[in-house]
């Protein structure tokens, strides 16, 4: 998968995944990680760090990063939000759950707020 997102970052214009979640990573016979589904991604140019997000609400909420919920001005964005992801898709991968949100449907992180209100990182003993 670093190898996937390292791809996408030297691509001309860069390519942000933006929804990058375990449905969307497959493995083949070969062992060979596959990452699919580019239908909310994102192209920002090498001159922007940080692009203005314009289709805020989409995509699969456990695995978005704070700044894709800013609700106080538009959110901008970079390839970092990859990173984020799957660094969330990792961390279920080892406990089995999600970090933030974990049972909650997407509405309710929505409307509490969960992943701008979730300041820590509790892991399963």
């Amino acid at each position: 998968m670093l190898r996937a997102l390292a791809y996408l970052d030297r691509q001309a214009p860069k390519i942000i995944h933006y929804d990058l979640k375990p449905q969307n990573i497959l493995l083949n016979s070969h062992g060979v990680v596959k990452l699919t589904d580019f239908g909310l991604c994102k192209l920002f140019s090498d001159e922007n760090s940080k692009m203005e997000l314009t289709s805020q609400g989409v995509g699969t909420y456990w695995y978005l990063p704070p700044e894709c919920f800013m609700r106080n001005g538009q959110a901008m964005i970079s390839n970092k939000v990859d990173v984020w992801s799957l660094g969330v898709v990792t961390f279920q991968m080892l406990f089995g759950q999600k970090p933030f949100g974990n049972r909650m449907s997407q509405e309710t992180i929505q409307n509490e707020n969960i992943i701008l209100r979730s300041k820590q990182v509790k892991f399963p003993e």
